[in-house]
């Protein structure tokens, strides 16, 4: 509660906020008492202040639990998921556990997307769902694709045969599939230092956010990927792209570059693209990037 005093009116102003333990002044039982509810719209509404009540709903799991694999309707099912995936912090293995009772049995994309996403969220302690976040990248729905994509990108590892996967679709159909699996490969940095040729092909991708994820991902990779350095440059040089996508591309060149890597042709590139390129901001980046190669190349 805070409290502003104003001494001449004599007058005291509260303003009232709600206790950790509390989510619009109403306790954690208080909302799961809801889920009991007919109404989907006030069952939706316990799920997500559990969500934000965090550890205080912990008690709770059980019932969210029943409300995941019994309740009739698949929105709801799905609400149930994503408050999962929030308590995860406080509730431990025990949430992977029901997850993946969920993600066995459930047919409805309105459930196994937000059941992706849940997984995500648990990282390294959700690493038993990769099997069933692979299976999903077979299926048709772009969200659940993505979704799924996300997820392994979060566990902070993962097998040979889904790297072998997520590199099936760096091609996909879909600019927001291709997105997500270039950042998941990105995400395990040299563990997935076979996807180096795809994650510099993606530099020229037709969508701008798979290039500047390319980019983010081939930094992550460091020296072992100097063999993007001709394609970051390209993608640096171009006029026509956005300024912040010129200027990663930049700090990814400065980051890659190996000790002692001479490269003139990169080289005379980037010396370039510090002296005459027309945007101010742009060339800014390109000088302090020229500057940082220049001393790897002199050790």
């Amino acid at each position: 509660m805070f409290c502003s005093v104003f001494l001449i009116l004599g007058l005291c102003w509260f303003t009232t906020v709600d206790e950790p333990d509390l989510y619009l002044k109403r306790s954690a039982a208080s909302w799961a008492h809801d889920l009991t509810q007919s109404e989907a719209r006030v069952r939706r509404a316990s799920l997500f202040a559990l969500g934000k009540l965090g550890k205080s709903a912990v008690p709770f799991i059980g019932q969210i639990k029943t409300v995941l694999l019994s309740d009739g309707d698949a929105g709801i099912r799905g609400a149930a998921a994503s408050t999962l995936g929030e308590l995860g912090a406080w509730a431990g293995p025990d949430i992977v556990t029901i997850l993946l009772q969920s993600g066995a049995q459930e047919k409805d994309l309105a459930v196994r997307r937000p059941l992706a996403l849940a997984w995500g969220k648990l990282g390294a302690q959700a690493v038993r769902a990769e099997p069933l976040l692979v299976k999903a990248l077979d299926e048709p729905d772009p969200v659940l694709k993505q979704n799924s994509s996300w997820a392994l990108g979060q566990l902070g590892s993962y097998t040979e045969p889904t790297l072998l996967k997520l590199m099936s679709l760096g091609n996909d159909a879909d600019a927001g599939v291709r997105r997500e699996v270039v950042t998941a490969l990105g995400n395990v940095g040299s563990q997935a230092q076979e996807a180096i040729p795809l994650l510099t092909r993606a530099l020229g991708d037709p969508d701008s956010r798979v290039q500047e994820q390319a980019a983010l991902a081939l930094r992550k990779m460091g020296a072992l990927a100097q063999s993007s350095i001709s394609a970051l440059l390209t993608l640096a040089e171009n006029q026509q792209a956005d300024r912040a996508l010129r200027q990663t591309a930049l700090l990814s060149i400065e980051t890659i570059w190996p000790t002692g890597l001479k490269a003139p042709d990169a080289w005379s590139r980037l010396q370039a693209l510090a002296q005459h390129t027309r945007d101010e901001a742009v060339q800014q980046s390109a000088q302090q990037a020229e500057k940082k190669v220049a001393a790897m190349r002199q050790k």
